[in-house]
């Protein structure tokens, strides 16, 4: 851990077990985990070069500007993307997919893709409920999110 580097780490989320921290690396276009017990620190997510696809498994898929973190009792990460507008979905074996925005900066309710946000900061997990809540920056506003 001591030799890991971050640019402008930006939100933490803890895992059930206390083991394992992540870290939107922002600026780094990653998600890390720090494993509090080792004190080893790795990519989940991001880091991959221009030409790959947004969405994809761990090494292919872009992320661009992860700036918020909420984290599921069953290990999946919710990331907002600030740069993009995207509300993105990280499995627990890495695989990235957009859960919701997919456009420009606007403010539009609907399902999924058809929800767009305006610079999305932070998310919080309601898990008994299943609603994530995403504060919506540029909108003035916090948006809820039903994941069941």
């Amino acid at each position: 851990a001591s030799r890991a580097r971050f640019n402008t780490p930006t939100a933490l989320a803890l895992s059930d077990d206390g083991n394992f921290l992540f870290v939107a690396d922002t600026n780094n276009n990653r998600i890390r985990r720090v494993d509090l017990i080792s004190r080893r620190v790795s990519t989940v997510a991001g880091g991959a070069t221009r030409g790959t696809t947004l969405d994809g498994p761990r090494g292919q898929a872009i992320l661009v500007q992860p700036i918020g973190l909420a984290l599921d009792s069953n290990g999946v990460l919710y990331v907002a993307e600030l740069a993009v507008n995207d509300i993105r979905i990280i499995d627990a074996q890495g695989n990235v997919n957009t859960l919701a925005g997919g456009g420009g900066p606007k403010l539009k309710n609907g399902p999924g893709l058809e929800a767009r946000f305006s610079m999305p900061r932070g998310l919080a997990i309601h898990r008994q409920r299943g609603i994530l809540y995403v504060a919506d920056y540029e909108n003035l506003v916090i948006r809820t999110m039903a994941l069941r």
